[in-house]
């Protein structure tokens, strides 16, 4: 008897250290919702005025209108969940990219309200995207960091073109975009930062 309780007590134990049961709290019971109410948070995007949107492992993107204190899914179109990065149009907030673990980049034109997403990865050479950046001098420019370098598209996401070049890292994990927005760019990889002053032709 008391082996099997010792072995129930173990199994529930190891149940909660997994994330397979609900943990218990005084009188709450909470349970993971894969989003920003528990799940891993893997990017959060101001967009505008009050809305804020999280990209979320397994829970694809959660969109809130109040500042964070409550939050919904907007997943509308997507059909990969592991959001692993967010990037807006600087000036147009409506117009939102996301970087997944699956199916590459969605954008979607109404991101101040539910989120309609519409795949976007003509000629991207990897489905994983790991950082994504909208130049803010030309909107219709993006760029995309994958686990195979980094590529640029400069028609809104309608077709990408490689531009890793002589990266000795492919693995490109941040972009950040010098103040013209369009030649200078900084890349981020396992193997530290590389910059480009010619648009990515060459790297140093």
């Amino acid at each position: 008897m008391h082996s099997t309780r010792y072995k129930a007590g173990l199994i529930v134990a190891f149940s909660i250290l997994l994330g397979a049961w609900p943990i218990l709290a005084g009188d709450f019971v909470w349970t993971n919702e894969g989003g920003p109410y528990g799940g891993r948070v893997y990017a959060v995007e101001y967009i505008d005025g009050s809305t804020l949107l999280a990209g979320t492992e397994h829970g694809g993107v959660y969109i809130s209108h109040d500042s964070g204190d409550t939050w919904q899914t907007a997943n509308e179109g997507l059909t990969s969940y592991i959001v692993n990065c967010i990037g807006k149009n600087p000036l147009n907030s409506n117009t939102v990219y996301i970087g997944t673990s699956g199916n590459g980049v969605f954008r979607t034109r109404n991101g101040t309200s539910a989120c309609t997403w519409s795949e976007r990865s003509t000629n991207l050479g990897s489905n994983m995207v790991l950082s994504i950046a909208v130049s803010s001098v030309d909107t219709c420019m993006i760029y995309a960091g994958t686990v195979n370098g980094i590529y640029v598209a400069t028609d809104c996401g309608g077709y990408w073109s490689d531009i890793t070049n002589n990266i000795s890292d492919p693995n490109v994990s941040a972009i950040a975009l010098g103040p013209s927005g369009l030649d200078t760019l900084y890349v981020g990889t396992n193997s530290g930062v590389f910059k480009s002053t010619d648009g990515g032709v060459s790297w140093a």
